[in-house]
């Protein structure tokens, strides 16, 4: 049963999209509001609080261990290293990523916009995935993904190589390797 109350007005955090949560019948009001906070703040592009240190510490106590903190034997961080080398060297263009990263996403729509041949290699579809993390990382330093390189050299992650785009060298780089791209 929707009950109308005039009398709430939306707080100035709050966008008119949002607003309307308002209205709901007292119960749900404060569920309701709340999201309805969460969608406001999306909607306007508002940053979020910045973890405080409390939650930073309890964080890294969860989480010692990264992907690329994995132990992998020589030999087989050899093997693994190898076969990164080859896959970078065999292609102009090489993005490593993770199918559910929306940075990864990011860069791949990038290239498939600018119409770019490239090799998109999702980690996680490999049961090596923490081994091949850190044989990047071992290999570059970046322990993220996105990690881009273009004609074998490592330019970075998502952030670096939209500033490549940005500053107009990822078009130069890419016509000084012969990479045919569409001209924005």
């Amino acid at each position: 049963m929707f009950v109308h109350r005039p009398f709430l007005k939306a707080p100035q955090h709050m966008s008119a999209f949002a607003a309307p949560a308002l209205s709901m019948n007292a119960p749900t009001t404060r569920i309701v509001s709340r999201r309805a906070r969460v969608l406001a703040d999306h909607v306007r592009a508002v940053p979020r609080r910045a973890p405080t240190e409390a939650h930073r510490v309890a964080t890294k106590a969860n989480s010692s261990k990264s992907d690329a903190d994995v132990e992998v034997s020589d030999e087989e961080m050899q093997r693994l290293t190898g076969l990164i080398t080859k896959k970078i060297d065999d292609n102009d263009v090489v993005v490593w990523a993770k199918s559910w990263c929306p940075y990864c996403d990011e860069i791949k729509a990038l290239f498939d916009d600018m119409e770019v041949a490239h090799l998109a290699v999702d980690l996680d579809k490999f049961n090596e995935e923490k081994a091949l993390v850190s044989a990047l990382a071992r290999m570059t330093g970046q322990r993220t993904v996105p990690n881009v390189f273009i004609g074998g050299a490592h330019i970075g992650g998502c952030d670096d190589t939209m500033a490549l785009k940005k500053s107009g060298e990822l078009r130069k780089m890419l016509t000084d390797l012969g990479v045919s791209f569409k001209q924005a």
